[in-house]
């Protein structure tokens, strides 16, 4: 039987998270028999399963990646696979690039302490929105969000509402296990600039 398959290409997907990749298997000649499909190649921490696993040309396919925490980031070559029930096999080859997603990894409660304070826990989630996090009790009772650049492990606290009118900024870096911010808390014409470390 001779079909061809349409729809593979190279994917970009978080480094958690799922993505579906539609593909079909058309009917050319010859005569139909049912056609299998797998992937294999997959990096460590990436699975994929498609549905349906099978059928007879034509038909369509959605094969979906899933990928948790311990896949690492970058390119990685991985192969779609379908096999007829005569034997005959066609391999087609793509690739998956994952993203890195670093709010989870980072999301926790840390025990520390900012501007010579005692020591206190602040709680870190990770945001709706990708590389985000929400520090909740920031400064001792405060909620405030930051951006993450996962790639130079840099945080970012664009200027926002801290306690009333008052307003706060800062950088900072991080790690799976640490957080460490520089920030300056404007109270209208004057402002405190404070620093913070915290470790799980």
């Amino acid at each position: 039987m001779s079909y061809q398959v349409n729809g593979v290409a190279n994917l970009t997907i978080p480094s958690t998270g799922t993505y579906g990749l539609p593909i079909s298997l058309e009917y050319a000649a010859g005569t139909q028999e049912p056609v299998s499909i797998s992937i294999t190649d997959l990096p460590k921490g990436v699975t994929a399963s498609a549905y349906p696993q099978s059928g007879t040309p034509s038909f369509a396919s959605l094969i979906t990646f899933t990928t948790d925490p311990t896949v690492a980031t970058g390119s990685f070559p991985i192969k779609i696979k379908t096999t007829a029930q005569s034997g005959s096999v066609k391999e087609l080859s793509c690739s998956i690039t994952t993203t890195a997603d670093c709010a989870n990894a980072v999301s926790g409660s840390y025990e520390g302490s900012s501007c010579g304070s005692n020591q206190y826990t602040i709680d870190v989630q990770a945001d709706a929105d990708r590389n985000n996090i929400i520090i909740k009790n920031f400064g001792g009772n405060a909620t405030i969000k930051a951006s993450l650049d996962c790639a130079s492990k840099t945080i970012i606290i664009p200027t926002q509402y801290y306690y009333g009118s008052y307003t706060c900024s800062g950088t900072g870096t991080f790690t799976d296990q640490s957080i460490n911010i520089s920030y300056t808390i404007n109270y209208g014409t004057s402002s405190d600039n404070c620093t913070m470390s915290f470790h799980k």
